[in-house]
């Protein structure tokens, strides 16, 4: 999305380039015609040439510019999704790690149940045979 918000910025961008060089030619005075017509005589190019060569020449820079902008955005997208892919990684790894340590509680708890259910259960058990025969032997 935003790249095509930055092509459709400079596309008006050049299109306004475009049409300031095409205003400035016509609010060119007779003196600085005359004088490019002079110059261009010397040179050997005419002024639409002149004027041509300044149109290639803003639009080259304006597509270097585009160009260089482009670079940069997309440089920035990749360390970005980069970053993202770190942020991923390390939440991944502390969710393993919690999920370890839930674990092992859990393994743990049912160690203490087992050893409660077997050995303390039948600890339980056994005084309360005795308590049974000791009533028995009082009464």
């Amino acid at each position: 999305m935003s790249l095509f918000r930055i092509l459709l910025f400079f596309s008006l961008l050049i299109s306004l380039n475009s049409s300031l060089a095409a205003s400035q030619q016509k609010t060119t005075s007779e003196k600085t015609t005359i004088a490019v017509a002079k110059n261009s005589q010397e040179n050997g190019t005419s002024p639409s040439e002149n004027m041509r060569n300044k149109q290639i020449i803003s639009l080259s820079i304006v597509l270097v510019i585009l160009l260089f902008f482009l670079f940069y955005f997309f440089y920035q997208n990749n360390k970005l999704k980069q970053k993202i892919k770190r942020k991923e990684i390390k939440q991944k790894i502390l969710l393993n790690v919690i999920n370890a340590a839930i674990d092992s509680q859990e393994v743990e708890r049912k160690k203490i149940a087992s050893f409660l259910h077997d050995n303390i259960n039948s600890l339980v058990s056994s005084v309360g045979l005795h308590l049974k025969l000791l009533q028995h032997k009082i009464i």
